[in-house]
Formats: C-alpha cells, structure tokens, sequence
C-alpha cells in the first residue's frame, strides 16, 4: 500500500511540473515531463489529458490530441477538465455526434462548469447553421455562468446568432454571386483620387 501511495504522490508532483511547465510557456519541456509520467504510470488518465492539451493547442496534431483525450477519458472518466479540453477539440474537428455525447455525459458530472458545457453546444449549432438552438445554449450558458464578462460573451454570442439567421434568411445566399461589384469599387475610388489631384 505505500508503494502506490508514493507512486501516485510521484505522478501528481510531476503532472504538476508538467502543469508548471505549460504555465511558463516551455510547451517542449511540458511534453517531455508529460511521455515520462505516461511511460512511468501508464493508466495516468490526467497525463494523457496534458498530452492532449499539447497536441491540440500548441503542436497543432489534432490526430494525436483526439487519441489522447479518449485515452484520458477511458482511464480517468470522473477528471472534469478533460471533457471540457476535448470538447474544444471535437468542435474544433467538426465531429459533432461524439460531441453530443460527450457534452450530454459532462453535464452529469459533478464539478463541472456548465456555462461552458452549454458554450460548447452554442458553438456546435452555430457551426451548423441551427442558430435557434445555438442562442438557447448560450441562454443556458448564462444562466450557469457567474462571471460577468462571460454573461457579456455569451449575449453577444446571441445577437451574432440573430443577426446570421437575418442575413442568411434575406435575398443573399451562400453560394450567390456577391451583391456587388469589387472591380467597380476600385475604380470609382480611382476615379475620386484622379478628380482631387487635377
């Protein structure tokens, strides 16, 4: 028993100098402490979860990031920031069913911080063009939030929501010819420049 006592103190001090690490910035130091206490302690699931976070946010390898965020979660499925760190990334991916599910199971979860499980959803209808349910996720949002700016973020995300389904909904569609004319502009700026100089 004391070993795995000294073994889990060993990993949590090098998570937190992995953690420490990300915090100054030294992203390649981070991942190197991060392969160590993988290959020490395998079932780490908050190691796999840095990993993740580094691949996603810093190495830009969104293959290597996606497969250690499910590996954070199968070893770990109770560590509250992996969901929302993975949620990003699945948004970030446009993998919208594992998203669904995952954001449905974080809200169960005890600790969570649901403004941002609800900012997640917002996203993901947005992206989809379901603006209605995007602006009742942000509205959920704020309802979770008690932090102001986020309750300002969240509104604002709302009137973008509104003002899209105005637009989208008027006489211009995706895919239409532009309204106007990029060449004609150019030339009547021209033509003002040449009638102020003579």
């Amino acid at each position: 028993m004391e070993e795995k006592r000294g073994t889990l103190i060993e990993a949590e001090s090098l998570l937190l100098l992995g953690s420490d690490a990300i915090e100054r910035g030294a992203y390649v130091e981070a991942l190197t402490l991060v392969h160590g206490i993988i290959y020490q302690f395998p079932t780490n699931g908050l190691a796999y979860n840095l990993k993740g976070w580094l691949y996603a946010n810093v190495f830009n390898n969104l293959k290597e990031a996606d497969e250690s965020y499910r590996l954070a979660l199968e070893l770990s499925p109770e560590h509250v920031p992996t969901y929302l760190n993975y949620a990003v990334l699945l948004n970030r991916l446009e993998k919208f069913d594992a998203l669904t599910e995952l954001l449905n199971k974080a809200l169960h979860l005890q600790g969570i911080d649901k403004a941002q499980v609800y900012h997640e959803f917002g996203i993901m209808y947005e992206k989809r063009g379901k603006y209605e349910d995007a602006a009742r996720a942000y509205l959920e949002a704020i309802r979770h939030t008690l932090k102001t700016e986020e309750v300002i973020y969240f509104n604002d995300a709302i009137k973008r929501c509104t003002l899209k389904r105005e637009v989208l909904a008027g006489p211009y569609r995706p895919g239409d010819r532009p309204f106007f004319n990029v060449d004609a502009r150019r030339t009547v700026g021209a033509e003002k420049q040449i009638a102020s100089s003579s």
